[in-house]
């Protein structure tokens, strides 16, 4: 199935493969998605966009389960060489999936503040599994958690530009 006429670049939806037939390719190679991002069609970011919001509010709710299931762990994982590292890494994809994820941004700051909430229930409940709360753990998830929801919100903003940021040049 070739591209539709008239409705721009499809290149991100359809690939042609060697036998010369179209098809939808499984997942997008991530530098493929970032010159999208970035000068793609206004089609292309639009499905980009959407793509990524059901992705976020798909794994969301496993995320907040690893990071539960984490935080909660008698012995912590050692992931990274930097227990802080860890924290601000894992709220910032919590963070960042809410913001792709809603559509409505009045609901981000109450989502934001609950997860910054979480995260300090967290650290108090930690304290019976065996382990020591911190209060720097808990800065760390809130600058994870605000870094996140800014991230998230620059990355909407690009993908929903009315122009692409990298003008396409025009052997392309």
């Amino acid at each position: 199935m070739p591209p539709a006429r008239g409705r721009g670049n499809n290149a991100l939806i359809f690939k042609e493969n060697a036998a010369g037939t179209w098809r939808i390719p499984a997942m997008p190679d991530p530098c493929h998605i970032a010159s999208v991002a970035m000068g793609g069609s206004r089609m292309e970011r639009e499905w980009l966009l959407r793509m990524l919001k059901r992705l976020s509010a798909w794994l969301f709710w496993p995320g907040l389960l690893l990071v539960t299931w984490g935080e909660l762990m008698p012995k912590a994982p050692e992931p990274m060489s930097w227990d802080k590292a860890d924290h601000f890494t894992a709220y910032f994809g919590l963070a960042g999936m809410v913001t792709l994820a809603l559509a409505r941004r009045r609901l981000l700051l109450p989502c934001m503040l609950g997860i910054v909430l979480f995260s300090g229930l967290l650290e108090i409940l930690q304290g019976y599994t065996g382990r020591d709360p911190e209060w720097g753990d808990f800065l760390a998830n809130g600058i994870g958690t605000v870094a996140g929801l800014a991230g998230g919100l620059v990355l909407r903003r690009l993908l929903k530009a009315p122009r692409p940021l990298v003008a396409r040049r025009a052997s392309d």
